[in-house]
């Protein structure tokens, strides 16, 4: 139950994911789904503008929303204990429970996740006017 290692990143919004949110936004023929589903994998290939999926998925599973002041919000998913083990290194934002249109993608040093630990991976999206 107690809390290992905490780790804070800057991930890359890839081009799929800037044209659902235009889209999303302002096109009145489209109205995509939400980006509601975070994945992590073990692809170890560092992240590109033109990505569409993870590397090596090894699990996804549906976020929890937050709202938080203006122009931020976080959505964040708990991979229980047995889910999506081995040495994480990749996560990603979607908009489909499989397969689906990518939002982020980022690559890191690798977590060791067993068997018998839980990983939290949090999004936190802040929108700013400039």
């Amino acid at each position: 139950g107690a809390v290992r290692e905490r780790r804070r990143f800057k991930n890359l919004i890839v081009n799929v994911g800037l044209n659902q949110v235009k889209n999303r936004m302002s096109n009145p023929t489209t109205a995509g789904a939400v980006f509601g589903f975070v994945a992590i994998g073990t692809g170890p290939v560092p992240e590109t503008r033109v990505d569409t999926a993870l590397g090596t998925e090894a699990a996804r599973g549906a976020t929890t929303y937050t709202a938080g002041g203006t122009g931020v919000c976080t959505v964040d998913r708990t991979f229980p204990a047995g889910t999506g083990t081995g040495a994480i290194t990749e996560v990603g934002l979607f908009d489909a429970g499989a397969a689906g249109n990518m939002f982020n993608r980022k690559t890191f040093a690798a977590i060791n996740k067993t068997a018998s630990d839980a990983l939290k991976a949090s999004c936190t999206l802040t929108l700013v006017a400039v």
